[in-house]
């Protein structure tokens, strides 16, 4: 927390979403929320005493790149709120737009799941700013698995999923199901044909 709010750091809690526009940018939207802070040694007789801090903010987020390790910039604006216990002089909860920004790290650990490492800066009324630093586990919903690729395993030009003949020699001249020409139809293939001109039915 900035040391005008004269209450100490501390932990805090948080739920986003996002929206992917495409390859690189999204929109993301958090809430977050602090656990209580106490009251600062540094503060004066006037402070507001021990308090909370939530805050909510709509971000645009450009990722550097589209690969499993993403890199990536966000900016946006929200509101903060800072909750002043009750029982304290000047108890009035203080609300106040917020602009931000912050750098991070989303790493996909499987096609849905993905952590993210981020800090982020918020500035907003009476020259305040606070700074954020987290860590985060989240799910990537609405995903179409991809088919696996069709392989051409021994290399002959015909796909394994067509190949009738898997296991051709390299270099050896296919028919379009995958199988070693016969050019005479004695069953023996060109290649190993050592007499290539047999009369049919011979």
């Amino acid at each position: 927390t900035d040391n005008k709010r004269q209450v100490d750091d501390g932990p805090f809690g948080a739920i986003g979403a996002e929206l992917r526009m495409g390859e690189h940018w999204a929109i993301q939207g958090w809430f977050y929320r602090t656990a209580d802070l106490d009251q600062s040694e540094s503060a004066n007789a006037s402070s507001r005493g021990d308090a909370s801090i939530q805050n909510a903010h709509l971000d645009l987020t450009y990722y550097f790149t589209n690969s499993r390790w993403q890199p990536y910039f966000s900016f946006g604006g929200g509101q903060s709120m800072v909750d002043y216990k009750d029982d304290v002089p000047y108890s009035e909860n203080d609300n106040h737009n917020q602009w931000n920004a912050g750098l991070g790290l989303k790493v996909h650990l499987t096609p849905g799941f993905f952590v993210r490492a981020e800090a982020r800066a918020f500035r907003g009324r009476g020259d305040r700013t606070d700074v954020a630093t987290y860590a985060s586990l989240g799910y990537m919903f609405g995903q179409e698995p991809k088919a696996p690729p069709i392989l051409d395993s021994d290399g002959d030009g015909v796909l394994d999923d067509v190949d009738q003949c898997p296991n051709t020699p390299a270099g050896v001249a296919v028919d379009e199901v995958g199988c070693p020409l016969d050019s005479d139809g004695d069953g023996v293939p060109d290649y190993l044909d050592q007499c290539p001109d047999t009369a049919p039915g011979s």
